[in-house]
């Protein structure tokens, strides 16, 4: 697991313009019922800090995009009915 997990966080690093995409989606993921507790998403997010901490990433975007994946998983967990 910590192999994706550096293997994302890399990712993130070196395509910062799709890394808004990328935090969506694991803010997405994390929201949702059940798989929430598969992804280790808390874990990503530390890691996506540290990348908005070495100005690699922007802090009002990424938080954006997070907030935006977060709602929406949450919306669809309770939609679903879980």
């Amino acid at each position: 697991m910590n192999v994706y997990l550096q293997e994302l966080i890399g990712w993130v690093s070196l395509h910062s313009n799709l890394a808004g995409f990328a935090v969506f989606m694991v803010a997405f993921s994390e929201s949702l019922a059940f798989v929430g507790l598969l992804i280790p998403g808390t874990v990503m997010m530390v890691g996506i800090g540290a990348l908005i901490a070495a100005d690699a990433l922007s802090f009002w975007t990424t938080m954006a995009w997070a907030v935006v994946g977060a709602v929406l998983g949450d919306g669809l967990s309770y939609w679903i009915g879980v």
